[in-house]
Order: C-alpha cells, then sequence, then structure tokens
C-alpha cells in the first residue's frame, strides 16, 4: 500500500488491532477512503513472503478465518450501506 501518511496522522487512521495478518488492509483502506480517494494500479506486482500461509498450516487458517469474522461483524455480512454507496459513487464516476 501507498498512501500519504499526513492523511492518515490528520484522521487518526491506523490499523486497527483486531485484525491480525488477514484484513488490516482492507478495514484500512476502507476507512481511509472516507477521506480521500482510493486508486487501483493494475500494472504493479507484489510478491508477498508468506505464501499463502493460511492454505497449508491450520494455525493461520484459523487466524485467517477469525479476522475475516471479524470483518464481516464490523461492516456487515450480506448488507454493507457504506460499501451500496461507494460502490454506487464509482459506478457515477466511471460512467462519466
Amino acid at each position: 500500500m501507498f498512501m500519504r501518511t499526513r492523511t492518515l496522522e490528520e484522521n487518526a487512521l491506523f490499523f486497527d488491532e483486531r485484525f491480525f495478518m488477514y484484513c488490516e488492509d482492507f478495514d484500512l483502506i476502507r476507512r481511509l477512503h472516507r477521506f480521500g480517494k482510493t486508486v487501483f494500479y493494475p500494472f504493479a506486482t507484489i510478491v508477498h513472503d508468506q505464501k499463502k500461509e493460511s492454505y497449508k498450516k491450520v494455525k493461520m487458517l484459523i487466524s485467517h478465518t477469525r479476522s475475516t469474522v471479524r470483518y464481516f461483524n464490523k461492516y456487515g455480512w450480506l448488507f454493507d450501506g457504506e460499501r451500496d454507496i461507494q460502490n454506487g459513487l464509482i459506478r457515477q464516476e466511471l460512467e462519466t
């Protein structure tokens, strides 16, 4: 992730400690998007050193599952009004 640290500092945005190793980036970017614009750049390549450890080790799978459950408990499982609004705004931008 690349971001302006000033935006994080001005809006008191930090990683949510409830998320360990999984979903912490989704949560931070989601909250950051409330204050600024996030950009998807498909031409970057990133190699992750963990190499899908949650697919190989039960302990990591449990950690991944816990983090995912916490994320959906925070934002909603089937209905997520905030996400629906953001998706609608993005669709409007793409149409113009």
